[in-house]
């Protein structure tokens, strides 16, 4: 069999994984930098062959000057291609990650409905009904519970609110003439509680009889 059909090769080993977004942007930076040294060592040779082009080598210095310079613009349009691709590199690695963390957000906000699911068929919302009219009768019950305790049994139902103000009124008065006469001999005993107008009333001076006709005349 192994002759007709022969052996398999076995798969070749994985190679190295490819080189990250962040990797690549860090690889041309330091390439963008290099370059830049090179166009910086350019600008000296430049002022070298500048000082040089007044002498008796000023034709040599030029040519030198002029090779110089092609090789500088030769390193800024490398430069600039590097700049550009980098540009380009760090776009897709903040596109790269906004796709990550919508991703994230997606799984979250699945996880959160899942759950919100399994949360809400636990409930009832008849038998959350029913608690809450549960609740209110049990308050009304408490205020009527509230009111019987609250009422006084000492005064009968269908009293005279009138007649309790004019009882209370004359308490005061008594109580005024009790310190109006406290210690005072002149009133006498006999005078009853109950005179018309109140005791105050019936202690009152006296206003003195005015004279007759007559004794004016006199």
């Amino acid at each position: 069999m192994k002759r007709i059909f022969g052996i398999s090769k076995p798969p070749p080993p994985p190679g190295p994984p490819p080189p990250s977004l962040t990797e690549a942007s860090e690889t041309i930076e330091k390439r963008v930098g290099a370059i830049d040294d090179k166009i910086k060592q350019c600008d000296a040779e430049l002022l070298k062959c500048k000082t040089q082009m007044t002498g008796p080598n000023a034709g040599s210095a030029k040519q030198r000057a002029l090779t110089v310079l092609k090789r500088k613009k030769m390193y800024e349009a490398q430069r600039n291609s590097l700049m550009n691709t980098q540009f380009n590199v760090d776009q897709a690695q903040f596109a790269t990650e906004n796709l990550k963390i919508t991703a994230m957000t997606v799984d979250a906000l699945k996880s959160g409905a899942a759950q919100m699911k399994q949360e809400y068929a636990k409930l009832n919302i008849d038998q959350i009904e029913d608690v809450a009219d549960d609740m209110e009768e049990l308050l009304q019950d408490q205020q009527e519970i509230n009111e019987i305790l609250g009422r006084s049994y000492a005064v009968p139902d269908g009293f005279d609110e009138t007649e309790l103000e004019n009882e209370f009124a004359m308490l005061e008065e008594e109580v005024a003439l009790e310190r109006m006469t406290a210690g005072n001999p002149n009133i006498p005993s006999y005078i009853p509680d109950n005179v018309p107008g109140g005791i105050a009333s019936a202690v009152a001076p006296s206003a003195p009889p005015m004279a007759s006709a007559d004794q004016s005349h006199r």
